[in-house]
């Protein structure tokens, strides 16, 4: 991921003038894959290692996640000139930079933290690996939690791309307004992360993403149904929407890894299968519906998927209480 990005960040340097587009691809894609082993490995890592307390420290870790995607909009927006779209490459930079750092960081702890880990003894996980990694999708559960992600994550990713154009060019915002709208979301995801240990041990996982999430869903599709002339109320809205989703990826990766919880870090996967899903597909779609509807109508649509995420995760309940029944005789 650091590689990639620094290499992003210096390619105006040597290839000024709109060159090098491809090896932009190359290189975006070598963080893509360093940033989706990190996410994968940090979901599997925290489950296996923590089993009793991951309800408390899983949001903790994805705290770190919602508090980038906070500082984000404004670190670009700070950083760049939209006259001169050389400068888009210096956050690029900046966050290679630091990823290398922290990974020099890591090289030199990982080796005193391993042992203390389930990681200790890596023959007996090398031969578990061998085995298939794909076995959980024999399991419909599987399948149905890999749909909810995929909708819920269309709803995160095409608002994280497509929000602040939605609210410059719909709603006549500026540019640095139009991008703390994504702040203001984020900042209520934080929120929520630091938050939410308390809510999973007054109910159920699926049960507070069931409630959270069609809140969530209706609290956006107020936001983009209110005129820019009530722009504080503008704000409440994306930002209690921001909240009420904020430990969603942190609910799913557990309900993934409860119901297989001899393949933590395949069942965690399925969270990032679906991430790079939506990231792939969502912001083409959108920007296409965009393109003959304007931003209204895919806005509303990223909202239905977030209700629709919802109706798939009862589902998927409903299958696995089934299933257990049927285990236990009852």
């Amino acid at each position: 991921m650091a590689a990639g990005s620094i290499l992003t960040g210096i390619l105006p340097a040597f290839l000024p003038y709109n060159g090098g587009y491809i090896l932009l691809l190359v290189f975006v894609l070598a963080s893509g894959i360093g940033y989706t082993g990190i996410d994968v490995m940090m979901n599997g890592v925290i489950t296996e290692t923590y089993p009793e307390n991951k309800s408390t420290i899983l949001p903790v870790a994805h705290a770190f996640y919602s508090t980038g995607a906070m500082i984000a909009p404004v670190f670009v927006a700070l950083a760049t000139d939209e006259a001169i779209p050389e400068t888009f490459s210096v956050p690029f930079l900046l966050v290679g930079a630091m990823s290398a750092v922290v990974c020099a960081a890591y090289l030199v702890t990982g080796r005193r933290i391993i042992p203390s880990t389930p990681y200790a003894d890596m023959g007996t996980l090398r031969a578990r690996a061998a085995e298939n990694p794909a076995e959980v999708f024999r399991d419909l559960k599987a399948w149905l939690i890999l749909g909810a992600c995929l909708l819920y994550f269309s709803f995160m990713y095409g608002l994280s791309v497509w929000m602040p154009a939605f609210f410059r060019q719909e709603r006549g915002l500026s540019h640095q307004l139009s991008g703390i709208m994504s702040t203001v979301f984020f900042l209520g995801a934080l929120l929520m992360r630091f938050a939410s240990p308390l809510f999973f041990k007054r109910m159920s996982i699926e049960r507070f993403y069931a409630v959270s999430g069609i809140l969530s869903a209706l609290c956006m599709s107020a936001a983009f149904t209110v005129g820019p002339s009530m722009a504080p109320l503008i704000f409440f809205l994306v930002f209690a929407g921001g909240f009420l989703q904020g430990a969603h990826t942190v609910a799913l990766v557990m309900i993934s890894c409860s119901e297989f919880p001899g393949r933590t870090a395949s069942a965690s996967a399925i969270t990032v299968l679906a991430f790079n899903l939506a990231a792939m597909v969502t912001p083409l779609v959108i920007g296409f519906l965009a393109e003959r509807t304007g931003f209204l109508f895919p806005m509303y649509i990223l909202a239905l998927c977030m209700a629709g995420s919802v109706l798939v995760i009862l589902a998927e309940r409903r299958i696995s209480a089934a299933q257990s029944s049927r285990r236990t005789g009852v």
